[in-house]
This record gives structure tokens, C-alpha cells and sequence, in this order.
């Protein structure tokens, strides 16, 4: 029988943040800057941001509360105009919006009228971004395993504001080591492929030894179905932490970029929420240890495949990318000229 994580758990650090609204990393207070690198200016775009209605919020807390007792949590709602307050106070360019309608896919709980609410959400994310077209891009979401999968991805297609399709594997229960799962996000990656759809895609599963085996079975079986689309791997191969199944999945996506380079050429990573801010940790030196250790390895990971396959996102609104970048700044283990050249980059999608 497979092993898998707590799936609500997944939801766990979201909670945190968001029951009081997209708030400042905990440990200091945004509007009294910490002192920054010479190296201050923003970054292009945040690559890595989230808006949902009432109805994805429920789906969300429905997801959490999913085998838990006790009272739901309260979660609020995120749109087009608090995302652009961001990017103003951060003197950010570009905002990336990815959807959550997979939400609504997860086999966790039986979402009445699944395919209806998923093509809500995701007319929502394009409204969202109409209001700012030249500040906002959509990625609209759904689970590649749906039936409605591809047609969900050709309709999504034919809107202007949409540029590509996130996809979140955890989320939508795939397997990598299920063929048949592997076959369906294959034919659904050659379809997105003939649609000229970018991807973002949070690869890690439920497994609780996911790593090299499920990534060498992405590369070698899924990437190839669409070898000309940006894809954009969220959280540098993990979970929105830099932890040991991180590593794992980065360390082999990293060893296929150097064996397989025209497999890999348009595969890059976003950085949401996987550094450490030590601010974080104010006053737990042990936490504190910990942090620094995992953004050396994070700093490791960015040197051995290059500021240029990785750009800059906060996973919003788990956290703000005016601050988020200011710490990153003063947490990072990397000189002047890295972290400008971090921070600098910008996915092919956006050129």
C-alpha cells in the first residue's frame, strides 16, 4: 500500500498566515524596514502569487478540515487589487497569478459541480488580471487526472489573459509511480504543448519518499511530451520549504539538466517560499540554526544550476514581496552580484 503524507497537513503553515490576512513575516514589522544590501533594487515580477474567491476559500478549508475535528478555520479572500497594492508597495513590475481551481479537483473531498466551480475560479483569476493587463498574467489551474482536464486547458487557451496552467500534484492526488498517471500527465503536458500553455507545476506528490525516483519518471516520460513549452517548477522541486525531500527532488532535477540538457533547456524554478527570512526565528537561535543551514543549501542549489534558472516568487499571500525580498536580502548566503542576478531573472513567459 503507498505511504503518503497527511494531506491537510499540507495545509498547515497556509493556516498560519491566513487567518488573519496576508500579514508580515512573523518577526517584524513592514512598514519599519530592516537595513538592506547595496543591491536594493526589485525584482521584475513575483512569479508566485495566489488570489481566490469565497468559493475556493471554503473548498480550501473543507480541505483542511478534511479527517480533523474541531471548528474551520477563518480565511479570508484574496483579489486582483490586493495583489496590486503589493506590487506597488514593492516596486514590482509584474505579478504572476496562479489558480487554484485544482482545488476543486482534489479526491479529498466531493466537490458538488466540480468542473462548474473549476471554470469559475478560473474566469475569476482572468477578470482578475484583465483589470491589469499589462501588470498581471493567469495561469488557470486544474487536476491533470479530470476528464475535463483537456478541454479545461483549451478553453483556458483561448482567454488573452492566460499564459499557461498550474498544476499541483500533491493537490490532485498523482502518483509518479502509477503508469497510468504518468501517462495521463504526459498526454496532458502534449496538449498544453500543442496549445502553446506554459506550466507550473508543484511536483512534489504525496509520497513520503518522493524524490529521485518520481522526478526521473517526470523527466524521462513526461517532459518530452512537450519540449517546447517554459515550465516552471514551484518551490525548487519540494514543498514550499527547503527540507530534505527538497533537496531530493532538486539534486535530481539538477543531475537531469546536466545529463539531459535537451530535455531540460526551458525547465527553470521558482523560489516561493523556500528561503528562510532568519527574522523569522527572532530570539529562537536554535530555529534560527536551522534556517541558515537550510539557505546554504539553498544558496548551493542556486550556484550549481544558475541565478538563471531561477526566479524570484512569495507563493502570496503566505508572504509579501516587498519584505520577502528585503530579508531574502539579509538572510541569503549569496554576494551582491548573486542575489541581484537571482532577483533579476524573468520566465520566458513574461518576455
Amino acid at each position: 500500500m503507498m505511504k503518503t503524507t497527511d494531506v491537510p497537513a499540507l495545509f498547515a503553515a497556509l493556516l498560519a498566515l491566513l487567518v488573519s490576512g496576508a500579514a508580515p513575516l512573523p518577526g517584524g514589522d513592514d512598514t519599519a524596514p530592516d537595513p538592506v544590501r547595496s543591491d536594493s533594487a526589485a525584482p521584475p515580477a513575483d512569479h508566485h502569487m495566489h488570489v481566490w474567491s469565497a468559493d475556493a476559500r471554503d473548498a480550501l478549508v473543507r480541505l483542511m478540515a478534511a479527517g480533523r475535528e474541531g471548528e474551520p478555520p477563518q480565511i479570508p479572500t484574496f483579489d486582483g487589487e490586493q495583489v496590486m497594492a503589493e506590487l506597488d508597495s514593492a516596486g514590482i513590475e509584474r505579478g504572476v497569478l496562479l489558480s487554484t481551481a485544482y482545488f476543486f479537483g482534489s479526491p479529498d473531498v466531493d466537490f458538488e459541480d466540480e468542473r462548474r466551480r473549476v471554470r469559475r475560479e478560473n474566469d475569476r483569476v482572468a477578470r482578475q488580471v484583465a483589470e491589469h493587463p499589462d501588470r498581471l498574467v493567469a495561469f488557470f489551474g486544474v487536476n491533470p487526472l479530470a476528464d475535463y482536464a483537456a478541454d479545461e486547458a483549451e478553453r483556458c487557451a483561448s482567454t488573452a489573459e492566460c499564459v499557461g496552467m498550474k498544476l499541483q500534484l500533491a493537490n490532485s492526488d498523482v502518483d509518479l509511480r502509477e503508469p497510468a498517471h504518468v501517462e495521463q500527465l504526459r498526454e496532458f503536458f502534449r496538449r498544453a504543448g500543442e496549445l502553446d500553455l506554459a506550466i507550473v507545476i508543484h511536483l512534489q506528490t504525496r509520497r513520503e519518499d518522493f524524490g529521485r525516483r518520481d522526478v526521473e519518471a517526470f523527466v524521462d516520460h513526461v517532459l518530452p511530451a512537450a519540449p517546447d513549452i517554459p515550465v516552471q517548477v514551484a518551490h525548487m522541486g519540494g514543498d514550499s520549504r527547503f527540507d530534505s525531500a527538497t533537496v531530493r527532488s532538486f539534486d535530481a532535477l539538477a543531475d537531469a539538466m546536466e545529463e539531459h540538457p535537451e530535455r531540460m533547456d526551458d525547465v527553470f524554478f521558482d523560489m516561493g517560499l523556500v528561503p528562510f527570512p532568519e527574522q523569522r526565528a527572532r530570539g529562537d537561535t536554535a530555529r534560527q540554526r536551522i534556517y541558515r543551514r537550510w539557505n546554504r543549501r539553498f544558496a548551493e542549489a542556486v550556484r550549481r544550476v544558475g541565478p538563471d534558472r531561477v526566479v524570484f516568487g512569495t507563493d502570496y499571500p503566505e508572504a509579501r514581496p516587498g519584505q520577502y525580498a528585503r530579508r531574502l536580502r539579509q538572510s541569503l548566503p549569496l554576494t551582491a552580484a548573486e542575489i541581484r542576478d537571482l532577483f533579476d531573472d524573468r520566465a520566458p513567459y513574461l518576455e
